[in-house]
């Protein structure tokens, strides 16, 4: 899901004497992109760190890897959390973050299975 800023109608707010909002509205749209990209870039370096261990063939079973997983997966959940809460993004938004990083982590766990079966056979 793509980040979508929050638009907003300047001829209401003319019309309604808020001209200052403008600026201030604009300001927080660009606060509000800057979080999400802020987040989608801690999401990526997860999945980077996944890539990389299975890469080098890192047991998904590890129990340090599922540690490293387990607390950084934590970590972007509160981190997104506390951009919900603070009206930075839509909690819409930031669940499909985490979910889409939990199918590509998924993809990769199974690529990882599937090569271990095929070479064992």
């Amino acid at each position: 899901m793509q980040f979508q800023p929050t638009t907003y109608n300047i001829e209401m707010i003319r019309c309604l004497g808020m001209e200052g909002l403008i600026l201030a509205a604009d300001t927080m749209t660009k606060y509000n992109e800057k979080a999400y990209d802020l987040l989608k870039a801690d999401a990526d370096k997860i999945l980077k760190l996944i890539k990389v261990q299975i890469d080098h063939l890192t047991m998904p079973r590890c129990p340090l890897y599922e540690e490293v997983l387990d607390t950084h997966m934590f970590g972007l959940s509160r981190e997104i959390d506390f951009a919900v809460r603070l009206g930075m993004i839509d909690k819409a938004v930031g669940k499909e973050m985490l979910e889409e990083l939990e199918r590509e982590l998924s993809i990769l766990h199974d690529a990882f299975t599937n090569r271990g079966q095929s070479n064992s056979q």
